[in-house]
């Protein structure tokens, strides 16, 4: 069709898109910012402890972190010096990835840009707990 085309079919979208339509129409005074909206989708099979969040944009080199054969681990598409999107998955239960999840989501939402010395530190994480760490902390010290 000549261009990329996207769908955004989650609940949280459904929810949030229609708050922000409501509002709009109904000339709520002050509602004057564009809609935003961190992408996210997710899923769990609770007989086996499998669950997993998935925030943002699954566009540009994916880069894994943690031991996938394990059960735990993450995923980030990097696009230049931009983080795009994010994924965690866990065969140990959603309550023991909530801090996962909250990190994930962090530095996704965040827009966290890798200069050359991030990039260096992020490229020798090896948890998301490290990742935190290295961008998220780094993000607040800078500011």
């Amino acid at each position: 069709l000549g261009g990329g085309r996207r769908v955004e079919g989650h609940v949280t979208h459904a929810r949030a898109s229609g708050l922000y339509t409501a509002r709009s129409m109904l000339g709520k005074s002050g509602h004057t910012e564009p809609y935003a909206y961190l992408p996210l989708l997710y899923s769990r099979v609770d007989p086996w402890g499998l669950c997993w969040k998935f925030f943002g944009h699954n566009d540009g080199q994916l880069r894994l972190i943690g031991k996938v054969k394990s059960g735990d681990f993450s995923g980030f598409w990097l696009n230049g010096d931009e983080i795009r999107g994010g994924i965690h998955c866990t065969l140990k239960g959603e309550s023991t990835a909530k801090e996962a999840f909250e990190i994930l989501r962090e530095v996704v939402e965040g827009g966290v840009a890798l200069d050359e010395t991030a990039r260096s530190l992020f490229d020798e994480c090896t948890s998301i707990q490290q990742v935190a760490e290295v961008l998220l902390n780094r993000k607040m010290h800078e500011a």
